[in-house]
């Protein structure tokens, strides 16, 4: 059952109540624990990771899925997924997996939830898609790639037909043979940390620690009115969402190296040393295209993959 009060609301709707949601979504969570109490069958439960699949600071996107996670497990629920969404950036991305089930299991540990079996899924790049269908090969390829290292437990694939209307089977079964093929390639190949893995994986501990502490500090420890809350302030904020319950101040661009990186905070809490170096990989970018951080740069990140701006 994937879903959830934040990542089915914030990123598609409009007026829609966001407390409502995540009280909807606390039903569907302990009616899923009455079936297993009653009858014996285990459900399991997925966040939605790739939220709009724009430009979303992999900082955002873990501290939403625990968020999720920790809602759901109030509810009963004991088995479940932390889904992420491709950024573009092999390193970013990779990280971001590892960091997001590590935090998150010690958020459980901290709530007193010991016995929950979970699990990560990651979804190829869900933004805009190239036509030509070897662009979106590579890019499908790339996504495999990055599943297969990140040690995900699954990979939502996509097709190479995505950017025409609605794949067809044949065309959601060829990307499913192009991802297993690139895993049985890299035969549970290990990406050891570099470096660069490690900065990037303080800074997003970091990043995503402080303003988890900080939604439940507003909620007096409870994760559903420390949430509503955090958006109402701008505490959480998602990129191109069209609820009125998101501030919509928050600013990314990518890197040089297609890493998401946050341009302008708005209200979210990000420490000064992560925005420091978040800037500066923005900084490194702009002076060496000769391109400003705005309009043009954010066209450029949103149609990134899709050759157009070739």
């Amino acid at each position: 059952m994937e879903g959830g009060g934040i990542t089915c609301l914030i990123p598609y709707t409009k007026t829609d109540s966001l407390e409502m949601s995540i009280k909807r979504w606390q039903y569907v969570s302990r009616l899923m624990r009455y079936y297993y109490e009653h009858g014996g069958i285990k459900l399991h439960r997925e966040s939605y990771g790739p939220s709009t699949g724009v430009l979303i600071p992999p900082c955002i996107t873990i501290a939403i899925s625990i968020l999720e996670c920790i809602l759901d497990c109030e509810q009963g629920i004991t088995h479940y997924s932390l889904g992420y969404g491709m950024g573009g950036n092999l390193t970013q991305d990779i990280v971001a997996i590892k960091v997001m089930e590590e935090v998150c299991r010690e958020y459980l540990e901290i709530k007193g939830y010991t016995n929950i079996e979970l699990t990560t899924y990651f979804h190829q790049y869900m933004g805009a898609f190239p036509k030509d269908e070897e662009r979106a090969l590579a890019l499908i390829m790339l996504g495999a790639t990055i599943g297969a290292l990140s040690n995900a437990t699954v990979i939502i694939t996509k097709s190479t037909h995505e950017a025409h209307g609605i794949p067809t089977a044949e065309n959601n079964a060829q990307g499913c043979r192009i991802t297993r093929n690139i895993i049985n390639m890299l035969n549970a190949e290990k990406l050891e940390g570099t470096d660069k893995m490690k900065q990037e994986e303080i800074m997003l501990k970091k990043a995503t620690k402080t303003i988890l502490d900080r939604i439940f500090e507003i909620g007096n420890g409870d994760a559903a009115i420390g949430t509503v809350r955090a958006f109402k302030a701008g505490i959480l904020d998602m990129p191109f969402s069209p609820s009125n319950y998101n501030r919509n101040l928050l600013i990314s661009h990518k890197d040089l190296g297609g890493a998401i990186r946050i341009s302008n905070p708005g209200n979210v809490p990000i420490p000064k040393e992560v925005m420091l170096y978040e800037t500066q990989k923005i900084k490194e970018r702009a002076e060496i295209q000769k391109i400003e951080p705005g309009y043009k740069m954010l066209l450029e990140d949103i149609l990134a993959f899709t050759g157009r701006n070739d």
